[in-house]
């Protein structure tokens, strides 16, 4: 991969990650969510006072989502010069696990725009559509752990002096930080639901330390390529 192509999917990412909060937190304000606990009414009247502001926010949150995958294809650049084996596997399951990523990032948003595209749905209707997109969104968790995870262990394994060990640990402890996520499903209240700390807070702010980081890294990395070969540093912290 050249090392232009490679900072356009990376510049990609940040693009993704500025658009989508920009479009579900400034112009939708769904964070912070609607509570579980709410009646199909208050549901149905949560989003007719948001019609227009839902259709643009999802809209560019939906169109946001794609540009995830050449964040995922900028990482696979940098993991395929590490993991340098006749079949790259940490490198594949990473790029191919942004796939799916992606998709949930975006299907969430199109339940949400279904749900705007008319106004006076029954409340039931708008209760099992948003419990869908909310569900959906926090617990496709197992993608981004799998994702993580083998970005992680490339890291650990395969020693170079583009990502400092750390940031191998950091994605390990990201993806296995995702378990408690799934919880929400049985809380409609407190915590441990999906407005709650432990159920959307903390782990988008988990997403966000670990998203960063590993752009940061990943630019550093991509601009010293254009330099020239990189040593492996005998001892990294």
């Amino acid at each position: 991969m050249s090392t232009r192509n490679q900072l356009v999917c990376l510049w990609s990412g940040y693009a993704f990650f500025i658009l989508y909060l920009l479009g579900i937190v400034v112009v939708a304000g769904f964070i912070p969510p609607p509570a579980p606990s709410l009646s199909g009414e208050a549901l149905a009247a949560f989003f007719d006072q948001r019609h227009g502001r839902t259709l643009v926010g999802m809209s560019i949150c939906a169109f946001a989502a794609a540009l995830y995958v050449p964040w995922g294809v900028a990482i696979l650049g940098e993991m395929l010069r590490m993991e340098k084996t006749r079949f790259p596997a940490l490198s594949v399951v990473q790029v191919i696990s942004a796939g799916p990523g992606a998709v949930f990032f975006a299907i969430s948003p199109l339940m949400w725009l279904t749900i705007a595209y008319r106004t006076g749905h029954a409340g039931d209707t708008v209760e099992m559509f948003n419990d869908f997109a909310w569900i959906s969104w926090i617990v496709s968790w197992p993608f981004f752990f799998v994702q993580a995870g083998a970005f992680g262990l490339c890291i650990l394994m395969y020693p170079s002096a583009a990502f400092p060990r750390w940031v191998g640990y950091l994605s390990i402890w990201f993806a296995m930080s995702m378990f408690p996520a799934s919880l929400i499903v049985f809380f409609c209240s407190g915590p441990f639901a999906w407005n709650g700390f432990f159920g959307i807070y903390l782990p988008l702010a988990i997403f966000a330390l670990w998203y960063n980081t590993v752009s940061f890294y990943l630019l550093r990395a991509i601009k010293a390529s254009e330099s020239g070969p990189r040593s492996v540093p005998a001892h990294r912290v």
